[in-house]
């Protein structure tokens, strides 16, 4: 089984959660172009994906970094989603 969801934990003062990497493969037979969205519960711009854009090749995987900055916001549970969107038009959420 695959993981479904990532999970960033900081305390109160402490570190910053960092970032982690997810990685998108290829299934296709084309090379695709990919471009990200992403949306969380409170609308505030908390985490972020590095490359946002980029191509999908057919014999290489993609590496994402996922990464969280709690700058300016009070301590919380949140919920985000990552989407790709993959020319033409194909929908995969995680």
């Amino acid at each position: 089984m695959l993981p479904t969801g990532l999970i960033f934990t900081e305390a109160v003062g402490g570190t910053c959660a960092g970032s982690q990497t997810i990685t998108l493969s290829n299934l296709t037979g084309a090379q695709q172009t990919f471009t990200t969205g992403k949306l969380t519960n409170d609308g505030a711009n908390w985490f972020s994906v590095t490359p946002a854009t980029g191509v999908a090749t057919l014999t290489q995987t993609t590496s994402l970094t996922v990464s969280v900055s709690s700058t300016g916001l009070s301590p919380a549970i949140r919920d985000g989603v990552l989407t790709h969107f993959f020319d033409p038009y194909e929908l995969i959420a995680c």
